[in-house]
């Protein structure tokens, strides 16, 4: 969630078309998971992407994505993203750099960016659990150990 909220909107993520509707998210978001990077690397979604470019209003973001496909960075991306977010529960903010991709480009990203973006996550599995336990008739104060 970081990735999509505070890093791929410099790859186009958000991004209107010019017909008003939002660009597809699909390689944002295979690009911020893990084991499907590699789809945006296919050949049949380069030509999505390319055959969008023409459609989109502001190109800079769309032209970012073609260089980070090229240079076949999602991966490294994705790591940096995942070194954010440890960094993050242990300092306020965290400046990214990614000139690997375009001289000069980075994104400073926050504590409270980070927390927000997996909030609703964070309220599902709240939820989830407190199900859980009710259904069980088990208190809170009767779970000694979680396994994951």
């Amino acid at each position: 969630q970081l990735s999509l909220q505070g890093v791929m909107p410099l790859f186009g993520y958000g991004s209107r078309m010019k017909s008003g509707a939002y660009m597809p998210t699909n390689h944002h978001m295979n690009l911020a998971t893990w084991h499907t990077i590699n789809a945006v690397y296919s050949q049949k979604s380069q030509l999505a992407l390319g055959s969008m470019r023409y459609d989109i209003e502001d190109t800079g973001g769309i032209d970012r994505l073609f260089k980070l496909i090229e240079q076949r960075a999602g991966h490294w991306l994705a790591m940096e993203v995942e070194e954010t977010k440890i960094q993050l529960t242990h300092t306020e903010n965290r400046h990214l750099p990614m000139d690997r991709v375009e001289a000069g480009l980075s994104v400073d990203l926050s504590r409270v960016m980070f927390e927000a973006a997996i909030d609703a996550q964070l309220e599902r599995v709240r939820n989830s659990v407190t199900t859980l336990l009710n259904d069980a008739g088990v208190s809170v104060e009767q779970v000694n150990t979680v396994f994951f």
